[in-house]
């Protein structure tokens, strides 16, 4: 028996490890939950315009947002109105209720 343990120490040892890594990042992790945010539609407001203000916090080109926005609200001709409500995907909340990126 304590040869087998001796020949198998490696492997018992990377799965202890492993199995205290899994414990440590089930807990030490905060609840963070998706989310999507919703905008109200301003007047002079455009989807380029919205995507430039969401581009930087979202770590994406200003082209990928305007194409993530189109594609998540179903906009096919382009063009929106005062008063429509936008839905921006891809943010997180935390347990502090501050945004922050998801990840790519």
């Amino acid at each position: 028996m304590i040869t087998l343990l001796k020949k198998n120490s490696y492997i018992i040892l990377f799965f202890i490890i492993s199995f205290l890594m899994g414990l440590f990042i089930l807990f030490s992790s905060e609840q963070k939950e998706n989310t999507n945010v919703s905008i109200k539609v301003e007047q002079g407001d455009s989807i380029w315009s919205i995507a430039e203000n969401y581009a930087d916090s979202l770590g994406m080109s200003t082209n990928e947002v305007v194409q993530l926005i189109e594609k998540e609200n179903k906009i096919y001709n382009k063009s929106i109105k005062t008063g429509d409500i936008i839905t921006i995907p891809g943010l997180q909340i935390d347990n502090n209720d501050e945004f922050q990126i998801a990840y790519e």
